[in-house]
């Protein structure tokens, strides 16, 4: 096994490792509504220390991706900007992390401004690196079953993303603002998975 196919493996084993924590979080903390209520209010309280390692296991699978990248020598469009943005978007995890939200009802903080503002570059990033790889990885001759698949998490990332932009200023979308974000998260975090998965094989035919 190559570094390169080890490092990708690492980075869907680090995305397998968040959607298991996530799904801990949901099943033991009830007293969220994931319809209403952010993943990010996981960071209060309790369950904080288990959210800060789901977030962790992103910021992993980010930065081994990161490295896969540029040990790969083919050189193709939006490559560099991938590697740049995927730093970025650890470094806005890690901003999520570090500055806890602020609870509804609670006064707004510096923290929670902080929390905010990392948190729209994390899902900017993210957004943008989903819509412009998916059309290179199809050019690039990956097989059907991926294509498909990367191109329908695009689709429901794209949607998503319009649901939670709306969900923070129009009144009836906050209603569900916890289920259109958890629809970005986890359709977003499904195509690194399917990202680290397929890149190896990818990368062998280039």
């Amino acid at each position: 096994m190559n570094i390169i196919t080890l490092l990708s493996y690492l980075s869907a084993l680090a995305v397998v490792g968040y959607f298991l924590i996530i799904l801990y979080l949901h099943v033991k903390f009830r007293n969220y509504n994931p319809i209403y209520h952010a993943v990010s209010d996981y960071g209060v309280g309790e369950s904080r220390k288990l959210q800060v390692l789901s977030g962790v296991c992103n910021i992993i699978s980010s930065l081994l991706l990161v490295f896969v990248l540029l040990c790969w020598d083919k050189d193709f469009h939006f490559k560099t900007a991938a590697i740049i943005m995927l730093g970025i978007r650890a470094l806005t995890i890690l901003g999520v992390l570090v500055f806890p939200t602020d609870l509804e009802g609670e006064k707004r903080t510096t923290t929670g401004r902080l929390h905010y503002l990392s948190a729209i570059i994390q899902f900017t990033m993210t957004a943008t690196i989903i819509f412009n790889l998916t059309p290179v990885f199809v050019q690039m001759g990956i097989s059907s079953a991926y294509a498909t698949t990367l191109v329908i998490l695009t689709w429901i990332t794209k949607i998503s993303l319009i649901g939670v932009i709306l969900g923070m200023f129009v009144s009836p979308m906050k209603k569900i603002f916890g289920l259109v974000e958890r629809g970005f998260l986890f359709s977003s975090a499904l195509y690194f998975l399917i990202f680290s998965i397929m890149l190896p094989t990818l990368i062998s035919l280039h």
